[in-house]
């Protein structure tokens, strides 16, 4: 059953633990596994080198209809959760941005022993971290840290983390093991887009695209 942890001091953030049924983990994981061959060392933008070592790619990329993809059908869900809607209008004021972006990308990405990602902040609104591993978890260290807050949220298996993408935040560094995969997806505003809203949950490409 889904745990859904709010925190809203000194900044806002959303914890959802056990977020997907066990068959949609098993299929995302299958799809991590497919995917792996394609994962390369992206350098940040904007910041010097070393400021991260991991493994990542683009999702939306590999996939002419993002419904074929395990990882994207699951994340697009995530826009029909009435719960975290209901969450979202409440909880904080900075939430209701969600009901205002239009447009996603999503990527994976891979950490084994050494790999880390140091304070850095996301080019979006609103960003969803969301992790899962094979079992017994065969990693150590690897947690999200909100840096400007010393706020540590620990990751665990089938948890979601939702953070205004403007928060500094770090992956600690993996100290033993691998095997940690992190599906992120961020939520953008963009021009000549419809919202989430007026497209009935679903992200919509412009309106003058074909």
């Amino acid at each position: 059953m889904r745990e859904y942890i709010t925190h809203t001091e000194p900044i806002p953030y959303i914890i959802v633990k056990n977020y997907f049924p066990q068959r949609e983990v098993d299929c995302m994981l299958e799809e991590c596994d497919r995917l792996s061959p394609l994962l390369e060392y992206q350098a940040p933008k904007n910041l010097p080198d070393g400021h991260k070592q991991n493994t990542q790619m683009g999702v939306d990329e590999q996939y002419v209809n993002r419904k074929v993809s395990p990882i994207l059908k699951s994340m697009d869900s995530i826009y029909n959760d009435t719960q975290l809607i209901e969450i979202l209008e409440d909880s904080h004021w900075f939430w209701k941005s969600w009901f205002h972006t239009n447009s996603d990308g999503t990527f994976l990405s891979y950490a084994k022993h050494g790999d880390y990602y140091r304070g850095h902040k996301d080019i979006a609104v609103i960003s969803l971290l969301y992790w899962l591993w094979n079992e017994p978890k065969p990693f150590v260290g690897g947690d999200i840290l909100l840096t400007d807050y010393g706020i540590n949220v620990p990751v665990e298996r089938n948890q979601l983390l939702i953070i205004p993408s403007s928060i500094s935040h770090e992956v600690t560094p993996i100290t033993e093991g691998y095997g940690r995969w992190t599906a992120v997806r961020f939520l953008y505003l963009r021009s000549n887009y419809v919202t989430h809203q007026e497209a009935g949950g679903e992200i919509k490409p412009p309106k003058n695209n074909p």
